[in-house]
């Protein structure tokens, strides 16, 4: 058989024959995204915007039930005060309509890169024919289910606009009249708000792997690196002539210097000998700003991070007058605190050494309170220790309570029960109730946050330990670990 020497080439016609074929092939290849994943997420951020709707909702109506008792009191001191609350009614008719019906379109005030990188992806995937028909419907739901939650978001911001227009409005009011009890309650109320809705937004920074996983992959398609300089929120904030974040001195934003002259005037004032630059990766090793720039970003985002805790930037910085519970804008998942509890205890005449391996659930009451409930095994260990061996020897169940004192010095107590035989089955737990003993423990604890797990360690101590039988130490020694 004759072979094809190796630099002879393919006839022309070929290639443009099968060249779309190989562009398609080379694209599933790179991006083989699976559509149910697709969905999962779809799921997440529609559950997100059904919780947000129902919370503004609830919110809203809320603040109308407090400004008619606001309003009987106002009118009742002074009745020319009704005038306040002329159009206050069909207003906050208008705000839960729009809740009902999510606008569109609109864009929230503060950017949010989780929401654009998702929203552009999305319209990356439907415009750039990489995926198949069958996962088109999918990513065409998601696009849509997450313009409804920035249009949820947007009538966020727009009721935190209102109630800040009627917090300014009723202010002078109740100020006037010495209302201080009603007027600390509004401006919690406004504040709190502020809050919930920080909250919700973080979500979209703490990007969850499978998002990551989709924008990781389309991030190494060149195409969608151009779609997204041209079409994404940011781009259109900050537009450049042609995409690549440049920019043209045609198009330059009036006053803005451009990065040749800033480099220009540090050289200049500074010694520098070049600054870092896309094409000129060598020079950052030379740049004697380097360090001062880095401490400098470091001050700016410990900055921003006290900018959104007191409402955002769209928001007016009014220092709260009263110690916010931050606890309180947290949900119920977001409260809880589950753990894992270790405790052991030596031998005895009558005992073998047990250890006590177990599970917590705390949800935290406010900053310095938390409840909660636990239960553990209690593993033998062997008698004497020389003779390991596990068994099962009894069961620990009950409540606790954490109040704190100081810094990281926790006030510990609760109750349990304790059956303290050994036992094959879960059975006879239920069959021998007589068995069960009671426990009242308080003591110490001290928290220690270590990286992103935390530490507690206990030392308790226990009121009823001669009522065991047989007796049980009175104090015990924990160590806990957050999940």
């Amino acid at each position: 058989m004759k072979q094809i020497p190796v630099k002879q080439k393919l006839p022309l016609f070929l290639i443009i024959l099968f060249a779309p074929l190989l562009a398609q092939a080379l694209a599933d290849s790179v991006f083989n995204f699976p559509g149910k994943e697709i969905s999962t997420i779809d799921k997440k951020y529609n559950a997100l915007n059904d919780r947000l709707e129902k919370q503004l909702a609830k919110t809203l109506a809320h603040f109308a039930k407090q400004e008619k008792k606001i309003q009987k009191k106002l009118v009742a001191k002074d009745s020319s005060a009704i005038a306040l609350f002329a159009s206050s009614h069909q207003q906050y008719e208008q705000l839960q309509q729009q809740l009902k019906n999510p606008l569109k379109g609109k864009r929230v005030a503060n950017y949010i890169p989780g929401l654009d990188s998702l929203q552009t992806a999305s319209k990356f995937l439907q415009q750039s024919g990489i995926l198949k028909n069958d996962k088109l419907g999918e990513v065409r739901q998601l696009s849509n289910d997450l313009q409804k939650l920035e249009g949820s978001l947007y009538s966020a911001e727009q009721i935190e606009v209102f109630i800040k227009q009627r917090k300014a409005l009723l202010t002078s009011q109740l100020e006037k009249f010495g209302m201080t009890k009603e007027l600390t309650s509004l401006k919690k109320q406004v504040y709190y708000y502020r809050q919930q809705i920080e909250e919700y937004k973080n979500l979209f920074h703490d990007q969850k792997k499978l998002e990551e996983k989709a924008l990781a992959t389309l991030r190494e398609l060149p195409a969608f690196q151009s779609f997204m300089q041209k079409n994404s929120y940011l781009a259109q904030l900050f537009p450049s002539s042609n995409g690549a974040g440049t920019g043209d001195p045609a198009t330059a934003i009036a006053g803005l210097q451009t990065r040749a002259s800033v480099q220009s005037i540090l050289q200049e004032r500074l010694g520098a000998t070049s600054l870092p630059s896309p094409g000129n990766t060598s020079a950052a090793a030379v740049n004697p700003l380097d360090e001062s720039m880095q401490m400098a970003q470091q001050q700016l985002n410990t900055l921003k991070d006290k900018v959104n805790k007191l409402g955002g930037a769209n928001s007016d910085l009014d220092m709260p007058d009263f110690k916010p519970k931050t606890q309180k804008t947290k949900t119920f998942l977001q409260r809880l605190e589950p753990g894992i509890i270790i405790q052991s205890s030596g031998s005895s005449k009558f005992l073998p050494g047990i250890l006590d391996l177990g599970l917590s659930l705390g949800y935290k009451l406010s900053d310095k309170s938390t409840v909660g409930l636990k239960a553990a095994w209690k593993s033998g260990l062997g008698h004497p220790i020389k003779d390991i061996h596990f068994s099962s020897e009894g069961v620990n169940m009950g409540a606790f309570i954490d109040i704190k004192i100081k810094k990281s010095w926790w006030l510990s107590g609760g109750g349990e029960y304790n059956y303290l035989q050994s036992f094959k089955s879960l059975q006879e737990l239920h069959a021998n109730v007589k068995v069960w003993q009671q426990s009242a423990l308080l003591g110490i604890s001290k928290k220690v946050k270590a990286s992103r797990r935390s530490r507690n360690v206990q030392l308790l101590y226990d009121f009823l330990w001669k009522r065991e039988v047989p007796a049980a130490q009175p104090l015990k020694f924990r160590v806990g670990v957050g999940l």
